[in-house]
């Protein structure tokens, strides 16, 4: 009766019951009673067991175990005076197919109570079995468990830790290919319970395994080290007496990344910090680095500079306990026993282990070397100084003093301050503020004037890559205050960084005159964004409340909110652009061209130098590797002065050429010599590839392409010379650099600075003291900056069409509300929720007329975000959220009562806010009502509001099932059972069931006429394909699906 049952209850019962009878026999037996019952109820009760040894409920499982292993103790009870109940116990365990589950289970549980060396003799060819069916994926984890189980009992049994490593490790190394998951694992567990079987599992010949077995005898030996099996300095030729420093070598730079990482875990970790590194050891390091310091794979990166700080680590303190020990026994060396080295000759192999790192590190960083070298180099460096310390008095340099702190050394890190990747700059110059002013030449006052001057005009550049270098440049003068002391204003609190900062105002005040006189020639010659960014860059270093009190310091700071706010006036036209891309202001024609023949010269000339692409044109664009100019000249080149050069840029400086050299070195660096300084940072799709004269000699064109390259130059030379005059017709107007101002870098120089711009002002909003009335003369910035601060931000995202500069205002917007929840004043505190108000009215009133429509609202979805998701943040309540939802939801769940640019607004704005994962659960109260506005929108009149519905119930979609995990079909995780689905959303059963009701009835009655689909069918459609019934549907409800 119990097994044709499927009630789970029951079963478990009964098992439970089952259990308690043969615990009960077992006592029966023990007392001397109940040999009879054994041999009536032993055969049903193994019945029992093998049905429901395989149970899917694991109480089940357990139960029957437990009724199996109280049967064993049975029959080993009454082993010496009945065997027939242990003979009939291991017959059926034998008889139980290899496939079957409760074969294994059974096995260690009559090991557990009969020994392992009882069921080897029973059974002679077990192991043999058992390693045949770990090769079946389907039971291998099931094997492997009993096999580790029966290996491990019968090592308590076996003292000879030979004879049972032969039993049990040789067959399966000898059987098991190379490959197999479970082999590693079965063999570190056989040497964390015996790590003396390791030399039974080292072959003799390492060097020909093939790579999965070479891992796994790497695995275990790492298991052995951590057992503490291996240790000393071995025989000689082996490390730790076990595997030859050739084979650790080989391993070292192997084809196989794993393996090689292996290794190198191998030689750094240990259970002690303070074990004493062997100089071959040492040596198999330095291998290793010279074979992976260009490694491309960033897990194996980071994996191998994890390992190189335990190996510093080490160093460090097995140094100090070498002294430590050699202190305390001076009249013998302990050392000589472990090592037979002496403490001095240990740390002298150290020291010069140290030396040659800081020297390869350095040797590293050289002119074309890939990311991943100058990264590791660098992270080495500084993983040096912050664990050791470059200090000659420390033991580790008693030898030989590190040669860190020289100019050479200096000059080699000031030129990481050009590599293309930041991380880079940041290590760099965490080495470069430890080395004294002299090293750095900053004691000298002319190069100081030349290198800030050099950093002012990197951060006028138009590439944004240069203006990072500025500021890593200023910051490092910044961290000597001494270097910058004779620029003005340089006296007050935290003087070096208010010089900076003074100046770098200077030069926006300059640039924001250029661009207010003409935003072509503002982006061809001072963007302002990037000294925007050193000055927001530099700021990240100050504590404004340090400064709060200086007049100095608040006259800066009401400077530079009146620059932003200038500034961002002066690209406004750009941004706020119904279309920024490609966007050239009107002022071009009126600055530059005089007459209406130069224009529409220029006007062509433009449009076919930004859509068309000649070879020479990505010949112009190129910033490094470019190759020397085709025969032939093309429209757009015709900017470029002076000529190419394609001389390589010296790598070190010498200790004796003036200071000035390493400042025009950087100047050409950052410029390169085939570009000029004023081309578009334009990145081409591939390079070109100079050919030598030797192969051109070998490949000479034929006659036909000899005419077409001839009459291609004589055309070319026509349009150069027309082109000249036409350059001597508009260069009385206007400097040539105009010319290199096209539509992308004026929408790069508009939309960066209205980033900078908002970024500078989120993070002043958010971290500068406040002057109140209560004390005036405390603060950075006044109540009314702040609120302009809002004026701002609120006017930027209603109005700017870019998505660049509408996000990152959407951060500094985030910041200030922050400060806005937090701050005390209820004048301040009330602001966000007035904001949104309003915003709400004019979305609603329709008298939302500047804001943009298009672009999903642009930046309107982005404020509300921030204006909600901040109070919550701030730990206010979801009022601002409850009220925004009820207001949006009412807009577009109506129809015909509202205009449509408020509905498209209200569909964007919930679709952002139902997207957005800092609102978590709070939205699922309103997924239903979404979900029917949502639907309803696929009625609207226009396609603007359509696709605003789209995007809403697209976000609804991934909202209720999750994120879409596969592309091409439907997986289960994404779908939902129309039990679960209605309880959480009872809302939508009569929605739908109406829509459906709706769509049959307006079908049925165009049979007779034209058939026509109705909008709203294909989302209800597509959300009923996501449910499917439940084997209780109808049960506890009335919603069905089916």
């Amino acid at each position: 009766m119990v097994r044709s049952s499927t009630e789970s209850n029951m079963v478990l019962a009964a098992t439970r019951a089952m259990q308690l009878l043969s615990r009960c026999l077992l006592t029966c037996v023990q007392n001397g009673d109940g040999s009879d019952l054994v041999s009536s109820m032993l055969t049903e009760a193994l019945e029992f067991v093998w049905t429901h040894v395989d149970h899917y409920m694991d109480s089940v499982r357990h139960a029957a175990q437990g009724v199996l292993a109280n049967l064993v103790k049975t029959g080993a009870t009454l082993r010496s005076t009945d065997k027939r109940a242990l003979d009939l116990i291991m017959e059926a365990v034998v008889q139980i197919p290899s496939h079957k589950r409760a074969r294994y289970v059974c096995l260690s549980t009559l090991a557990n109570d009969l020994g392992c060396q009882f069921l080897l003799d029973r059974v002679p060819n077990m192991i043999d079995d058992l390693i045949f069916s770990l090769q079946d994926p389907t039971i291998a984890a099931h094997v492997s468990t009993a096999f580790e189980m029966l290996m491990l009992r019968h090592h308590s049994e076996c003292p000879d830790v030979s004879s049972w490593a032969h039993i049990w490790l040789s067959p399966l190394l000898c059987t098991l290919p190379s490959h197999c998951p479970v082999l590693a694992v079965i063999l570190r567990k056989a040497v964390k319970h015996c790590p003396q079987v390791i030399s039974h599992l080292v072959p003799l010949d390492l060097g020909n395994l093939p790579p999965d077995q070479l891992r796994t005898v790497l695995a275990c030996l790492k298991t052995g080290r951590q057992q503490g099996a291996l240790g000393g300095a071995g025989l000689e030729g082996k490390w730790r007496g076990v595997v030859d420093y050739s084979v650790l070598e080989g391993a070292l730079y192997h084809i196989d990344e794993e393996i090689r990482l292996c290794a190198l875990s191998l030689l750094v970790e240990s259970n002690r910090s303070t074990e004493t590194l062997l100089a071959g050891e040492l040596r198999l390091v330095r291998t290793f680095l010279e074979y992976n310091m260009n490694t491309q794979l960033p897990s194996a990166r980071q994996q191998a500079l994890a390992l190189f700080r335990k190996l510093l680590t080490r160093l460090k303190e097995s140094s100090a306990s070498i002294s430590r020990m050699a202190e305390q026994n001076r009249q013998k060396d302990v050392f000589v026993n472990c090592c037979d080295v002496s403490p001095n000759a240990q740390l002298k192999t150290y020291n010069t282990f140290l030396l040659w790192l800081v020297d390869f590190s350095l040797a590293s960083l050289f002119p074309g070397a890939n990311f991943g070298r100058r990264g590791s180099a660098l992270q080495i460096l500084v993983y040096i100084q912050d664990i050791i310390g470059f200090d000659p008095a420390d033991i580790l340099w008693g030898h030989s003093p590190p040669d860190m702190w020289t100019g050479s050394n200096a000059d080699t890190l000031l030129e990481c301050f050009k590599d293309t990747y930041e991380n880079n700059k940041v290590l760099a110059l965490s080495l470069l503020v430890k080395f004294p002013a002299e090293a750095l030449g900053l004691n000298d006052e002319a190069y100081v004037r030349q290198l800030f001057g050099a950093s002012v005009k990197l951060a006028s550049s138009h590439r944004p890559t240069d203006c990072i270098t500025a500021a890593y440049l200023l910051k490092l003068l910044v961290c000597f205050p001494a270097s910058v002391a004779t620029l003005p204003l340089s006296q007050v609190d935290n003087g070096a960084m208010f010089a900076v900062l003074h100046e770098l105002t200077g030069q926006l005040e300059r640039e924001l005159g250029l661009a207010k006189k003409s935003l072509l020639q503002a982006a061809g010659q001072g963007p302002m964004y990037g000294t925007l960014f050193c000055v927001r860059y530099i700021l990240q270093d100050l504590d404004l409340r340090e400064v709060c009190v200086d007049s100095h310091w608040q006259d800066l700071m009401t400077r530079l909110i009146s620059l932003c706010f200038e500034m961002n006036e002066a690209v406004a036209c750009v941004v706020n652009n119904s279309s920024p891309e490609g966007h050239l202001p009107m002022d071009f024609q009126r600055v530059v061209f005089d007459n209406n023949q130069s224009h529409l010269s220029h006007t062509r000339y433009t449009a076919m130098s930004r859509n068309t692409q000649t070879p020479d044109s990505l010949v112009h664009s190129r910033a490094v590797h470019t190759t020397p100019a085709l025969a032939g000249p093309l429209p757009c080149r015709t900017h470029y002065s002076g000529t190419r050069r394609s001389t390589p840029v010296p790598y070190t400086l010498p200790r004796h050429a003036p200071h000035e050299h390493w400042t025009r070195r950087l100047k050409r660096i950052q410029t390169p010599p085939d570009v000029s300084p004023s081309s578009p940072p334009h990145t081409p799709s591939a390079p070109l590839i100079p050919q030598s004269s030797e192969k051109v000699a070998a490949h000479p064109p034929d006659k036909e392409e000899d005419r077409e390259n001839k009459e291609r130059s004589h055309k070319g030379q026509q349009r150069e010379h027309a082109r000249s005059e036409h350059l001597q017709v508009i260069s009385e107007g206007v400097e040539s650099p105009v010319l290199n101002a096209t539509a992308q870098m004026v929408l790069l120089c508009s939309w960066r600075t209205v980033k900078e711009v908002s970024l500078l002002l989120g993070e002043l909003a958010e971290l500068a003291p406040i002057i109140t009335s209560d004390n005036p003369e405390c603060g950075l910035i006044t109540e009314e900056q702040l609120l302009s601060i809002g004026d701002h931000f609120t006017t930027l995202l209603a109005e700017t069409k870019h998505r660049g500069a509408f996000e990152q205002a959407y951060v500094g917007f985030c910041k200030l509300c922050s400060r806005l929840w937090f701050h005390s004043a209820g004048r301040l505190h009330q602001l966000p929720a007035m904001w949104l108000g309003d915003l709400m009215a004019a979305i609603t009133g329709g008298a939302g007329g500047k804001l943009c429509a298009t672009r999903r609202s642009a930046g309107v979805p982005f404020m509300v975000q921030a204006l909600v998701t901040t109070q919550l943040r701030t730990g206010g309540g979801p009022s601002c959220f409850q009220q925004s939802m009820s207001t949006l939801l009412d807009l577009a769940s109506q129809s015909g009562t509202c205009v449509v640019e408020a509905r498209t607004h209200a569909l964007n704005i919930l679709r952002a806010l139902y997207r957005n994962s800092a609102l978590g659960e709070l939205v699922t109260p309103y997924v239903a009502e979404g979900v029917i506005a949502a639907v309803k929108g696929f009625r609207g009149n226009t396609w603007a509001e359509r696709n605003s519905a789209t995007l809403l119930f697209s976000a609804l979609m991934t909202r209720i099932f999750g994120v879409q995990r596969s592309r091409h079909t439907l997986n289960a995780r994404n779908k939902m059972t129309g039990r679960v689905f209605f309880h959480r959303y009872p809302q939508l059963f009569d929605f739908l069931l109406k829509e459906l009701g709706t769509l049959s009835s307006t079908m049925t009655q165009g049979v007779s006429q034209t058939l026509e689909l109705h909008p709203s069918l294909y989302p209800v459609l597509l959300l009923l394909a996501r449910l499917y019934p439940s084997s209780l549907e109808g049960t506890d409800s009335n919603l069905q699906v089916i």
